[in-house]
This record gives C-alpha cells, structure tokens and sequence, in this order.
C-alpha cells in the first residue's frame, strides 16, 4: 500500500505545533530511542501481573517517556 501526501519528501520531518527539522537530526533520534523504550516497556508489562507493584511502576515510566516524547517533538 503507498500512501501519497502530495507533498515529496524534502528530507524533513514535522514537529508538534509546527515546525521542520531533518530527518537527520539528533532530537528525531533521540525520539525514536524513547519510542523504542516504550515498546520495550509495553513487552514487560504484558508480562506482569496486572496491579501488581511491578505494573504500576512500569506504566509510571510509559507516562513519563510519552511526556518525553512530545517535548522532543515540540519545535
């Protein structure tokens, strides 16, 4: 499946509120880094007991990187 935006591809990436940066650029690393943990984090916490202490800590942490996460995307 291809999906067109009509647009090209110029090199650049969108930010949250606007703005572009390169696709190259470290915060568009760093951002794909925390999505990366996040998953990671998703896989151990399908394992852990729901409720349990591990469970609360782990979703804390998933909180706390999707707030990375957007500030990493705000130009």
């Amino acid at each position: 499946m291809k999906i067109y935006t009509r647009r090209g591809d110029d090199g650049t990436t969108g930010l949250l509120y606007g703005g572009r940066v390169p696709k190259t650029a470290a915060v568009i690393a760093a951002n794909g880094a925390v999505d990366e943990a996040q998953a990671a984090l998703g896989v151990v916490r399908a394992e852990a007991e729901r409720g349990s202490e591990l469970d609360g800590l782990l979703v804390a942490l998933e909180r706390d990187l999707y707030v990375a996460m957007a500030e990493l995307a705000t130009a």
